[in-house]
């Protein structure tokens, strides 16, 4: 919730829902969920992103979740099979 005040933005084991809230909240960007079954993931990463770039939490979520994330237009969509 403060990670416009500290530059830093750290995921635990949260849900994706609150993950896309706070990189639009940080960036300034709208993210959409294409797949239900994404809701279902939580991401975690084992040291904060310290001022962190856009691309560089694109990659670690596309990464770790199995996602493919694109833009189009002003929208970043989420793309993916989803968690169990």
């Amino acid at each position: 919730a403060d990670a416009w005040k500290t530059q830093r933005l750290d995921f635990d084991d949260t849900p994706i829902e609150e993950v896309v809230q706070a990189l639009e909240r940080y960036f300034d960007i709208e993210m959409t969920i294409e797949n239900e079954a994404i809701m279902n993931c939580r991401y975690s990463i084992t040291q904060p992103y310290d001022t962190p770039s856009l691309p560089e939490v694109i990659d670690g979520l596309e990464f770790v979740l199995n996602l493919q994330i694109e833009k189009q237009d002003s929208v970043y969509i989420i793309r993916g099979e989803g968690c169990k």
